[in-house]
């Protein structure tokens, strides 16, 4: 038994000696000669400056593109602004005309009201056939002469409403074109 302690402390005596020399060893291997270690320092600074002159471009064409994408964005935003005052105005305008249209029509159909009224009250008051088909015929002719008058009033007046309309929207296309046209 007493030689197998022996051992053991043998062993663990030459385990410390095996650590102590490997860590010295170790210590010596990383430090090398100033002649060696000059290089090393330049090949790191050469490969520093390859990595940086790769990602200095890349980062400054992220910013630039970007700042492009966030321009485009307030652009994007100016057009849509601008393309819904056009809508609106356009609305505002066929609105209008529509209402013009309708007081036309309106005061036509008071007018032909009024109109049939007396006839109805002429022919009341008539003394032969060949008066009444008289003061009808008049009728007949007044109502349609008035009819077609109003029509082309109301025609006119929603022809020139649709035009009007149309403008603000054509402008607003045209500005987008252009706004393209020079993009590119």
């Amino acid at each position: 038994m007493a030689t197998t302690r022996k051992r053991a402390t043998t062993t663990n005596v030459s385990k410390k000696a095996v650590a102590k020399s490997s860590l010295s060893e170790t210590s010596e291997t990383l430090r090398l000669p100033e002649p060696v270690l000059e290089p090393i320092q330049q090949e790191t600074l050469t490969m520093s400056d390859k990595i940086e002159s790769v990602i200095t471009p890349t980062a400054e064409a992220f910013q630039a593109g970007y700042e492009k994408l966030q321009a485009s964005f307030g652009e994007a935003f100016v057009h849509s602004k601008a393309n819904l005052e056009a809508m609106t105005a356009s609305a505002k305008i066929a609105a209008e005309g529509v209402k013009q249209a309708s007081e036309i029509s309106m005061a036509y159909l008071q007018s032909s009201a009024a109109l049939a009224t007396e006839t109805a009250k002429s022919l009341g008051s008539v003394k032969s056939l060949q008066e009444a088909v008289e003061i009808q015929a008049d009728f007949a002719k007044s109502a349609m002469s008035t009819y077609f008058a109003e029509f082309t009033k109301v025609s006119d007046v929603m022809l020139g409403a649709m035009k009007e309309s149309v403008k603000p929207i054509s402008e607003r296309t045209s500005a987008v074109w252009s706004s393209i046209q020079s993009a590119r």
